[in-house]
C-alpha cells in the first residue's frame, strides 16, 4: 500500500482471507508454488492422544465441517484430502502482487518472476478439497428443482392446442398466457429474492417457492377461464423467481471453489432436462390419453371427467411439492466469510455503480443472453403448435417430436 514494493511471496494462510477484507488491493499470481509439512506434534508416548485427534479430524472431513471451515477462510488451495500421520506436504505459499488503484488492470504484469518448473513425481501436488456428501445432495436437489420449474413453465406449450380450444383463445392471448403472464413477476421479483437470500433462511425460501409454484401449476389445470389461468401463470412465475438467486447463494456457501463450475453446470442442466421431460413426458401422456380406450371409458363413466391437459398440470405439480418438503428437511449451509450482512450497506445503488463501471462486460453478456433466451423460448412456445397446424399432428405427438 505504501508502494515500497510491487509484490512478494506469502503463505496462503493469510493472503486469501486478507483479499476478502480489502477487495482489489491484492492480486494473486498463479497457483501455490511451494509446500511445507505442517501439523500437530505429539510425543512418541502419546499415541492414544494422537490417534484420538486423528479420528476427530477424520470425522470433521467426513461430515463436511472441515470443508466449510477451509472455505470460510479461503484456504481451499491448502486443504488436505485426508488426515495422515507424517503425511506428504501440501502447498502453502503463493505469489501475490499489490495493485495500485490508479493502475489499469490490463497494464499489470502477469508475473514478475520466472515460471516455476513442472513438479516432479516426488514433489507435492496442490490438494483439491473434495465435495462433501451434503454438498452433492444440495446440488442434486437444486438441479431437480430447476428441472421441475422448467416442466411447470413448459406445459403451456405442450398442451397449447387444447388450451386454446378450451378457452377459445387467439394467438395473441395464448402468447400473453405463455409469455407475459409468467415473465412479468419472474423478472420483477428476481432482485428482491436475491436480497432476501442474502439475509434469510434460504432453505425456507426455496421450499416456499417450490410449494407455491407447484400449487399454482395445479390451479392452471383447474382454471375455468382465461383470467384465472392468467393469474395462476403469474403465480408460477412469482414462485420460480426465487430459485436461481437462492440456488446461487447456497452453492456459493456449500461448494468449494474448485468444484463450483461443475456444480453450477449440473444445476443448469436441470433446465434442459426439465424442458425435455415436459415435451417428451407430457406429450406422451397427452398422446396416451387421446388414444386410450381405458381413458375414454373412464371419462364416459364419470360425468365431468377432466380433460387430458388438465390432468397433465395437476400431475406435474406433485414433484414440486415433494421437493419442497425435502428442502425443509435439509440443513441451511453456513454462509461464507465474504457473505454480505444486512448492515453492510450499499444495496441497489452499489450494484448499479458496479454495473456502470463494468458496462463493457455486462452489456454484451446481457444482450447475448437475452438473444439466446428469446430464440429458445420462442421455439419452445410455438414449435409444438406449428407441427400441429402444418402437419396435422396431435398435441402429444408434436410435443414429443420437438422434445
Amino acid at each position: 500500500k505504501q508502494e515500497r514494493f510491487e509484490g512478494g511471496a506469502q503463505g496462503s494462510e493469510t493472503v486469501p482471507y486478507a483479499m476478502t477484507l480489502e477487495p482489489g488491493v491484492y492480486k494473486p499470481l498463479g497457483a501455490p508454488f511451494g509446500g511445507a509439512q505442517q501439523g500437530i506434534a505429539f510425543a512418541k508416548a502419546d499415541t492414544p492422544l494422537r490417534d484420538a485427534v486423528l479420528a476427530a479430524f477424520k470425522k470433521l472431513i467426513a461430515d463436511g465441517t472441515y470443508t466449510s471451515i477451509v472455505a470460510k477462510w479461503k484456504l481451499q488451495a491448502s486443504a488436505v484430502k485426508q488426515a495422515a500421520v507424517n503425511g506428504v506436504a501440501v502447498p502453502c505459499a503463493t505469489v501475490w502482487q499489490h495493485r495500485r488503484p490508479d493502475t489499469p488492470r490490463k497494464a499489470q504484469p502477469m508475473s514478475w518472476r520466472s515460471p516455476s518448473p513442472p513438479l516432479s513425481a516426488d514433489e507435492p501436488r496442490p490438494c483439491v478439497p473434495s465435495m462433501s456428501a451434503e454438498g452433492r445432495r444440495l446440488v442434486l436437489l437444486l438441479s431437480l428443482s430447476y428441472a421441475v420449474s422448467f416442466v411447470d413453465r413448459a406445459l403451456v406449450a405442450v398442451a397449447g392446442a387444447p388450451i386454446k380450444q378450451a378457452f377459445a383463445l387467439s394467438d395473441t392471448q395464448f402468447g400473453l398466457l405463455h409469455g407475459l403472464a409468467f415473465v412479468a413477476m419472474y423478472c420483477l421479483c428476481g432482485i428482491p429474492f436475491g436480497w432476501l437470500a442474502d439475509r434469510a433462511d434460504r432453505r425456507r425460501i426455496l421450499a416456499g417457492g417450490l410449494l407455491f409454484w407447484s400449487v399454482m401449476t395445479a390451479v392452471c389445470g383447474l382454471a375455468d377461464s382465461f383470467a384465472l389461468f392468467f393469474v395462476a401463470r403469474i403465480g408460477v412465475g412469482l414462485g420460480e423467481a426465487c430459485l436461481v438467486p437462492v440456488a446461487m447463494s447456497m452453492l456459493g456457501s456449500a461448494i468449494p471453489r474448485e468444484h463450483m463450475a461443475r456444480s453450477v453446470t449440473v444445476f443448469l442442466m436441470g433446465a434442459t432436462l426439465g424442458n425435455a421431460a415436459a415435451l417428451i413426458g407430457g406429450g406422451r401422456l397427452l398422446a396416451w390419453m387421446a388414444h386410450s380406450t381405458a381413458w375414454e371409458a373412464w371419462g364416459a363413466t364419470w360425468v365431468g371427467a377432466p380433460d387430458a391437459w388438465r390432468v397433465l398440470f395437476v400431475v406435474a405439480a406433485v414433484p414440486g411439492v415433494l421437493l419442497g418438503v425435502l428442502a425443509l428437511c435439509m440443513a441451511e449451509p453456513p454462509r461464507t466469510a465474504g457473505a454480505p450482512q444486512p448492515s453492510a450497506g450499499g444495496g441497489l445503488a452499489a450494484a448499479a455503480r458496479h454495473l456502470r463501471s463494468h458496462a463493457s462486460a455486462y452489456c454484451f453478456l446481457t444482450a447475448a443472453t437475452a438473444c439466446s433466451v428469446t430464440l429458445a423460448q420462442a421455439q419452445a412456445a410455438w414449435m409444438p403448435m406449428f407441427f400441429s397446424r402444418r402437419f396435422g399432428f396431435g398435441s402429444g405427438e408434436s410435443a414429443m417430436m420437438v422434445g
